[in-house]
């Protein structure tokens, strides 16, 4: 499913009933079981020392809801807070979500969750930190523009973490470099993270935490293909 990004009904059969195959999945993604997969994962890459706690990448990617995502009309307050809790938002794209991963150094992803589509990044980056479960020892945070701001620097800087981050274009500066070149121009690490998974290339679930399990079971296959796999 998450490869070929087919429908549901369209499961091979020699996967069982896909009625079954559905219901064990939503089951998965309401107690967790996707949820502690993930972050045993992560402890066991962690005691291997195999984890980098030292360098990470932050950054988002937007991604378009189909008209299956949205569910029965709701009129005034009650439509726009249900799309806010299902991180569902409009967007130049449309009507979109937006997904904000954090991964290590090697690609590992440690932290993801969903916000609506039109949110902007900089307040997700606490999220995105809350949202580890490994110990946090970092001393570099590489991420994009879109986390610019006087607020992230100072936070970062007062907790000992050098921010990787170029500064917005202005007039006077059009393209003003990053703090350090060398590094940000490896943030195309945490860009190849999700891009080649069909599945996620839109959503087409109504609740948000269906869609969240689907980007996590991507972070697991990826954690699987870099350090337990005989052809990684």
């Amino acid at each position: 499913m998450l490869c070929s990004g087919a429908a549901w009904r369209d499961l091979p059969e020699r996967f069982g009933p896909w009625q079954t195959v559905h219901d064990r999945y939503r089951r998965w993604s309401r107690d967790g079981t996707i949820d502690r997969i993930l972050e045993s994962l992560q402890l066991q890459l962690l005691d291997d020392g195999t984890l980098d706690l030292e360098t990470w990448f932050v950054d988002s990617t937007t991604v378009r809801a189909q008209r299956a995502a949205a569910g029965a009309k709701k009129a005034g307050t009650e439509a726009r807070t249900n799309a806010a809790e299902q991180a569902l938002g409009r967007s130049r794209g449309g009507f979109t979500t937006k997904v904000h991963l954090l991964c290590d150094g090697r690609g590992v992803p440690l932290s993801v969750h969903l916000s609506a589509g039109q949110c902007h990044d900089s307040p997700q980056l606490a999220p995105s930190f809350e949202a580890v479960t490994v110990p946090v020892r970092l001393k570099v945070l590489v991420a994009d523009r879109g986390y610019d701001s006087a607020a992230i620097r100072s936070q970062l800087s007062g907790q000992g973490i050098a921010p990787v981050i170029p500064k917005r274009r202005s007039k006077a500066v059009p393209e003003p470099e990053p703090a350090c070149p060398v590094r940000y121009r490896h943030r195309n690490i945490i860009e190849r993270l999700i891009g080649h998974w069909n599945r996620l290339a839109s959503r087409y679930e109504k609740l948000a935490r269906h869609y969240l399990t689907m980007v996590k079971l991507a972070c697991i296959r990826r954690i699987f293909k870099l350090h337990f796999s005989d052809t990684a």
